[in-house]
């Protein structure tokens, strides 16, 4: 093993020591599976931003953008009359704001 001196401010220290006492363990040892469990956790969240980003990449390749109603397809799903007809008219207008 290397060994490696670190200052911690008596706080931390004292903090560290009642956690080793508490573990009957060394203050290395608590020192150092601190570390490991952080630098593993760290090692998985950049993993996990990875796996999320790629998920993001696919959903966007995947993703179809919605798509104005087609003028033809309105009018021809409503009826002849004035109201129906207006309705249709109506819906084709936001379908050509929401594209925009």
């Amino acid at each position: 093993m290397k060994i490696t001196s670190v200052a911690l401010p008596a706080e931390l220290a004292e903090r560290i020591d009642q956690a080793a006492r508490h573990a009957d363990r060394s203050r290395s040892w608590i020192i150092r599976n601190l570390l490991e469990r952080s630098l593993t956790g760290a090692q998985r969240l950049e993993a996990l931003e990875a796996i999320a980003d790629a998920g993001l990449a696919d959903y966007a390749a995947n993703a179809t953008p919605e798509q104005a109603p087609n003028a033809s397809e309105v009018i021809a799903e409503s009826c002849a009359d004035g109201r129906a007809r207006l309705d249709a008219l109506q819906k084709i207008a936001a379908g050509k704001k929401g594209t925009r």
